[in-house]
């Protein structure tokens, strides 16, 4: 070990001495020079280990990821895609016990992404927390499959039966504890494998970061490529050939993603975890409290009275210059006894430990006011599909219908036209006209603002089906076809599919790069999140229309025929309207981290 670790001096030595003569230092050589490296805890996580070359991460690590991400969203998409059906068909759950499971488990799912994105930042590393909680998933989707194959597990009337008591408390309890295994492992997945592919790109040279821009936009088409497989070949499999091989599929494509995210090890670029970023944020929280009585010092003078942190030779976080927001937190690193406090970061914390703080609270107004997006997106998989269920699904031969299960796949379709498009189009075309891409925030705004047309156009496509209904005499028969074809539904599909194009890749990007190293998948697994609050906040208007409006002849009524699914819509198009004022209000007020971003 000694040995290598001089091998290593001599050829850290080299290498500085080359990059003070270019263009740019590495960010693999850091100030101090090759004896700060000897101690593998001061390390850079640039430097290699035995067995690896010095040159890692790039594009040829990050398409293993992204093969990964697809497979993860196959198997989760054929899941939750017909799930509903599985549940009324198979386990003869009464509907609206099926829709709350439903709801319930893909909101927890996103959710349980926060337990995930802090584990990677604090503990795990981000590779160690994908490949755990993949071997969780793996035994999810066995589980679920098994409660679909085995006899046993499930109530053993068949499928049409007029009168069935449903599954027991044991097939119950089955199904759900593999549910929840699913999601605890797509929801410890999610939050780091974005993260993980980004950091294969990270340094502060202008040609990686244009590569870790354009890598987001490629990780959300990874995503749509394995829901378009997901909700056209395995839903098909699942409602025509039967649920054995629907549900062998995902398994398989689970185990697959594990296996192509191991085959990348040689080549991944890993950051090393850096403690609790929870708790660093709370010890700042404290130490202001504190040392509340203490004056803050002139702006002018702050970085000569301002606790630094300890010496360069410490285990400390990366630096971050100081700034004058939320000023009353830097009494978190003003002291009157700096030797006796500076041990102790529950009473004096380092400016970087204060800014890092900072960075985490600058973002969650603009967490907050891109969340109704999702409110609106969940329609796409509850109010659209009802809607569609109801339309001539036939497609070509008067024998093949489109599943109901299937209609997201026309925003799927979307985001594989657009996102090719946007990155070898647009990108390059703003920045020779502006000088620089679309900023995070503004691709997050145009999404907003995108997701009102959606919900103002589909009341409009839903007030036109109300007419037909009306016209024909079909306001008591919600099992009848409607006399239109489903695809007068593209148009909304087409827009929840751009918005969601638009605001996802930019919040991607945006909580990656606007938090300190520290706590990128804790931030990226807030985002995440969102998904799962914004299926609850859904449910939850739902509930307060129809207790409003009433339950027999309100807007929101079992029979989709007597009800005004179109008046929800134009409620859901002006509160997302109010929230995209919100939202530019505080997009302007925002600073991004780097001053020198747009």
């Amino acid at each position: 070990m000694h040995e290598w670790a001089s091998a290593t001096d001599i050829a850290l030595h080299a290498h500085k001495e080359r990059a003070m003569n270019s263009a740019y230092h590495d960010d693999a050589v850091k100030e101090g020079g090759p004896k700060q490296l000897q101690s593998p805890s001061h390390m850079d996580d640039n430097v290699p280990v035995v067995g690896t070359s010095l040159r890692k991460g790039g594009w040829r690590a990050a398409c293993f990821i992204l093969a990964t991400e697809a497979m993860e969203r196959l198997a989760f998409y054929s899941i939750s895609a017909n799930l509903v059906t599985y549940l009324l068909d198979e386990m003869h759950e009464p509907l609206p016990k099926a829709v709350n499971m439903v709801t319930n488990w893909i909101g927890a799912a996103y959710v349980l992404g926060i337990p995930g994105g802090f584990l990677a930042d604090a503990y795990l590393g981000r590779f160690c927390t994908i490949a755990i909680y993949s071997v969780c998933y793996i035994l999810g989707l066995t589980l679920i499959m098994l409660s679909a194959t085995v006899r046993s597990l499930r109530p053993s009337c068949e499928k049409g039966a007029i009168e069935c008591g449903g599954p027991s408390s044991s097939h119950e309890g089955v199904l759900l504890a593999a549910m929840y295994m699913v999601a605890v492992g797509t929801g410890g997945i999610k939050p780091c494998v974005s993260t993980f592919g980004a950091d294969q790109f990270k340094d502060e040279r202008g040609v990686a970061k244009k590569m870790m821009a354009s890598f987001f936009n490629w990780f959300f088409f990874a995503v749509n490529i394995g829901a378009l497989f997901a909700f056209t070949v395995v839903v098909y499999v699942q409602d025509n050939v039967g649920w054995g091989p629907g549900l062998a599929i995902p398994l398989a494509g689970m185990v697959a993603s594990l296996l192509l995210l191991l085959c990348g090890l040689p080549l991944y670029h890993h950051r090393v975890p850096q403690g609790s970023p929870l708790t660093r944020i709370l010890q700042v929280m404290v130490a202001a409290l504190r040392h509340s009585h203490l004056p803050l010092p002139a702006r002018t003078a702050s970085d000569a009275y301002l606790f630094q942190g300890p010496p360069l030779d410490a285990p400390a976080l990366p630096k971050l210059p100081h700034s004058d927001a939320f000023r009353y937190l830097d009494k978190a690193a003003t002291s009157k006894n700096v030797e006796k406090e500076k041990d102790n970061p529950w009473r004096l914390c380092s400016v970087t430990q204060v800014e890092e703080c900072k960075l985490f609270l600058k973002i969650l107004p603009i967490m907050a006011t891109t969340l109704f997006l999702w409110t609106g997106y969940t329609q796409l998989v509850t109010f659209f599909v009802k809607q569609g269920s109801t339309l001539n699904r036939t497609m070509g031969s008067q024998h093949f219908q489109i599943p109901p299960a299937s209609l997201p796949v026309f925003s799927v379709v979307n985001a594989l036209i657009v996102l090719p498009c946007y990155d070898k189009v647009i990108v390059p075309l703003s920045r020779r006209l502006m000088g620089h891409p679309f900023s995070p925030l503004q691709r997050m705004g145009f999404g907003l603002f995108i997701s009102i047309l959606s919900m103002v156009v589909a009341a409009l496509v839903e007030r036109h089906r109300l007419h037909v209904v009306r016209q024909f005499g079909l306001q008591d028969e919600p099992m009848a076809v409607v006399p239109m074809t489903i695809f007068w539904l593209v148009p909304q599909y087409f827009l929840v599919g751009l918005a969601e194009i638009f605001t996802y890749v930019g919040q991607l990007e945006f909580f990656y790069g606007e938090v300190s190293e520290g706590m990128q998948s804790l931030s990226t697994s807030f985002f995440i999140a969102e998904l799962g609050i914004g299926s609850w906040i859904s449910s939850l208007l739902v509930t307060i229309v129809r207790h409003v409006t009433g339950y027999e002849n309100g807007w929101i009524i079992d029979n989709i025929n007597r009800s005004n699914i179109d008046r929800f819509y134009w409620l859901l198009a002006a509160l997302s309207a109010l929230n995209f004022l919100l939202f530019l209000i505080c997009a302007s007020l925002h600073r991004y981290k780097n001053s020198n971003a747009t």
